[in-house]
């Protein structure tokens, strides 16, 4: 983190060259609101003119020097061996019919150690709930 980035003020004050993601992805999109929410125009930011269409492309271009930041996940920017600054929380479920939720091997791996150690490698990854029913409808 060369430009000591620490909020998206920052990317304003250091003049930090963003890269973005393509529209319809969710972290342009969150990216986009939590410009909205600190009254940060768009037109402040300097853009890449390429947006990465995928985290690992935005982090490997931040790795390369080409970009000074962007929005991803924390596992993308650990396999580029990238500083990561955390914005957000996000939750994700899986959905699935009531009767596979029973079937022995469709949660296995996710309960398993291995996959812990895994999901702690790569970073960012909260899974102590994995597994449990949220909503039963």
């Amino acid at each position: 983190n060369p430009l000591k980035l620490r909020t998206l003020a920052d990317l304003v004050r250091r003049r930090a060259r963003v890269i973005g993601r393509q529209p319809a992805a969710g972290s342009h999109q969150l990216l986009a609101h939590l410009l909205a929410q600190a009254r940060i125009k768009r037109s402040d930011i300097r853009w890449l003119p390429q947006p990465a269409l995928a985290e690992t492309d935005l982090a490997a271009a931040i790795r390369d020097g080409d970009a000074d930041a962007g929005v991803a996940i924390e596992a993308a920017a650990r396999g580029c061996g990238l500083a990561f600054i955390p914005l957000a929380i996000e939750r994700l479920d899986l959905v699935m019919r009531r009767r596979d939720y029973f079937e022995p091997t469709v949660l296995a791996h996710a309960r398993s150690p291995a996959f812990a150690v895994h999901a702690a490698g790569m970073g960012g990854y909260g899974i102590a709930t994995s597994g449990q029913v949220m909503f039963n409808g």
